[in-house]
Parts: structure tokens; sequence; C-alpha cells
């Protein structure tokens, strides 16, 4: 008989604070809505700490970043108005697409994901009703 040396207790996950998060546009972002109805978005960057003369006379920074999105993505960008929660747009996404909500979840997750990192859009959590910790807070 073996002896487990320590035991790993896996919590499990609530998707329900994701799902009540509200995804935003990002204030800095200009989109300029194409003729086939698409969109480009132009972020604003910062400019690096490293980026002086002489060499910006050699690179040259435009200052901001431009992630073009396709139907779908255009989509989820007009959903993503700051009234609408994540699962809002799951929901519309999965309507529009004929998906199940799960089918629909990964997808729209995953995009939702891809534009945070690219500095397109932003998460806002809900809030915790007061007295109530978050998950990992305290202890």
């Amino acid at each position: 008989m073996r002896e487990t040396l320590f035991s790993i207790h896996v919590q499990p996950v609530s998707w329900r604070p994701m799902l009540q998060a509200v995804p935003r546009r990002n204030a800095a972002a200009d989109a300029v809505r194409r003729p086939d109805g698409t969109l480009a978005v132009h972020v604003r960057l910062r400019r690096p700490r490293w980026a002086v003369p002489p060499i910006t006379w050699v690179v040259h920074l435009t200052g901001r970043r431009t992630v073009n999105l396709d139907a779908v993505g255009t989509a989820v960008w007009d959903w993503a108005d700051g009234r609408h929660t994540v699962e809002d747009v799951i929901d519309e996404f999965s309507r529009r697409y004929s998906l199940t909500f799960h089918e629909a979840r990964a997808a729209v997750t995953g995009f939702l994901g891809s534009l945070v990192k690219r500095g397109v859009l932003a998460i806002e959590h809900p809030t915790p009703p007061a007295g109530r910790q978050t998950e990992g807070a305290g202890s």
C-alpha cells in the first residue's frame, strides 16, 4: 500500500465572476469602420523610455497599434459597450451563430482575452458585496 506524502486540494473554479464581468472598449482606441462593415481599431501606445534620439532617428515609432477585426470581431466590439456583461455577449454570439452556450463561451472568452492582450478592450470585474472577501484574499 502506498502512502501519500501530501495531498492536493483543488477547489472548483466558478465561471460566475467571469460571466458577470463587463467588457469595455479602450478609451484610447479609435475605431474606423470600413465600407465592408469591419473595423480597424487604432490603439495609442505609450512611448518607451528608450525611445530617445539618436535611437528614434533610426527606429521610427508610430505611437499606435492597429488591430484589424473581421465581421465576428466587429460584432464582439459592438457588444463590448460597457453595458453588456460577458454572459450577454456569449448569449448574443450563440444566438447569432447558432452555437451552444459552451461553444460560444469558449470562442468569446478566448477572443476577448486576445483583445485585452492587444489593448483593444478592458474587462471590468464586478465588485463583491460588502463584507464578502474575494477568492484568495485575506489569509
